[in-house]
């Protein structure tokens, strides 16, 4: 019974750790590919926030710079806050925290994207009305004499315009307007120079109205306000993740312990089987002796000559059946414990050196009946064997607690089957006619005849 638990635990135990093994492969494999997407998710926008950034930055200082960059990056990082509000691991539970963060960064992501707008639309108008007037200096030397004070006053307003672009400084607007306020006051003389002030007042009034909201709209777009909210979301996703990252190891953990169980169970199992086999086979052995020997004796019983002659063992087997003379009394008189000792000693006085050349085996058949069967004896060493049997016997004294004990046998000399019931029969057949301590079945003495007419 304890045997079978302990086979149903080892089962059990191995079946539950396949199937963590299972599970804990496939979560972590599962889980890895999902926090390396978020993460690279998280990177990749600050890249291309970074490099947008830099292309602001860049179109702002430059004459002249090709605005796709710039569109480029804003479906960029569109797609790139798209791609991470959607990663499938944000729809865990314990991730379900950052959906209103996340919320937020995607309408930061839509002022920056209105910001950007604004600002290209700003720059396109102050770019255009700069390239203008870089331009529109150049004919003042054929609308004006070269000797008039307005040369000076429109270098001045180029140069401090191309220091205001450049260095995204609005402080040169003041003398600007000082240099515009002198070419205003220019006394013209026709209507070109009129035209040429109205025009160029024109455009320096625009750039002078839009450049701090021009300015104010790179300051925004620079301040990283988008930035600082990505990274605080990242923050909290290490920490929710260093937590499941924990689990996966108390999991492994678990798993390990489980596993070691497992090994220790079925190495137990193994050994308390090999030990169980072991006591099992010595069992095997004790019930084979028990089935196959006397246990007084120690010599082959009834069940052990039959099976050796059941299985042709022997191919011309002779029986010595041996029998103790008035065993009955020495029981009654002596007691059982002396009779079991005669017995013992009977059992080894039997085992003869000269029947060794014939393949002896010895038997007690129970009661004060010993057996010898020998393989292939010629009659007559059969009956000299006898003989020398009944002799030794005879003036052997058996001594117990003082008490010299003397004892004879007769002996029944059988070839023909069945050898135990032949001899038998003629054994006790002369015991009750005849003197005789050595007889020999034989077939013309019509023994079983003789019973059947008695019956």
């Amino acid at each position: 019974m304890n045997q079978n638990r302990s086979v149903i635990l080892a089962f059990f135990t191995a079946f539950v750790s396949v199937l963590l093994t299972s599970y804990y492969y496939l979560h972590q494999r599962e889980y890895s590919l999902q926090y390396k997407t978020v993460i690279n998710a998280f990177h990749t926008m600050q890249n291309d926030y970074d490099t947008l950034s830099y292309d602001i930055l860049k179109s702002a200082v430059y004459s002249y710079n090709n605005q796709d960059d710039i569109a480029k990056g804003m479906a960029s990082l569109n797609l790139d806050y798209a791609n991470l509000y959607n990663a499938p691991l944000f729809q865990n539970k314990q991730y379900l925290m950052l959906d209103y963060p996340l919320i937020d960064l995607g309408i930061s992501i839509a002022e920056y994207n209105s910001a950007i707008e604004d600002y290209l639309m700003l720059n396109a108008g102050i770019k255009n009305s700069f390239v203008f007037l870089l331009n529109y200096a150049e004919s003042t030397h054929e609308i004006f004499p070269s000797n008039a004070s307005i040369h000076n006053d429109i270098n001045a307003i180029t140069s401090e315009l191309s220091n205001m672009q450049r260095l995204l400084d609005k402080m040169h607007i003041q003398t600007v307007a000082e240099h515009l306020k002198n070419v205003k006051d220019f006394h013209t003389t026709n209507k070109d120079q009129r035209a040429f002030i109205q025009t160029l007042t024109l455009h320096i009034n625009y750039i002078q109205h839009n450049f701090p909201a021009f300015i104010a709209a790179i300051s925004t777009l620079q301040d990283k306000k988008l930035i600082r909210e990505l990274l605080e979301i990242q923050n909290n996703f290490d920490q929710i993740a260093k937590k499941d990252f924990i689990m996966i190891d108390r999991l492994a953990i678990l798993l390990f312990i489980l596993i070691i169980t497992a090994l220790v169970v079925v190495v137990n199992l193994l050994l308390r089987s090999q030990h169980e086999n072991i006591r099992l086979k010595d069992l095997q052995k004790r019930l084979e002796h028990i089935v196959n020997f006397d246990s007084l004796t120690a010599l082959l019983n009834r069940n052990s000559f039959n099976h050796i002659l059941a299985t042709k063992q022997y191919k011309k087997p002779t029986l010595l059946l041996i029998n103790i003379n008035k065993f009955k009394h020495v029981n009654d008189l002596y007691g059982a414990d002396v009779g079991n000792y005669i017995l013992q000693e009977m059992s080894q006085l039997i085992k003869l050196p000269v029947v060794e050349p014939y393949n002896p085996q010895y038997f007690h058949f129970g009661g004060d009946d010993f057996g010898i069967l020998l393989e292939d004896i010629p009659a007559k060493k059969a009956t000299r064997c006898a003989e020398t049997l009944i002799q030794s016997v005879k003036h052997f004294v058996f001594v117990d607690n003082d008490i010299d004990i003397n004892i004879t046998i007769n002996i029944a000399i059988n070839s023909e089957e069945p050898l135990l019931e032949n001899a038998d029969m003629v054994l006790k057949n002369y015991k009750k006619n005849t003197l005789k301590t050595v007889v020999t079945f034989s077939k013309a003495l019509r023994l079983k005849e003789q019973i059947q007419n008695n019956i």
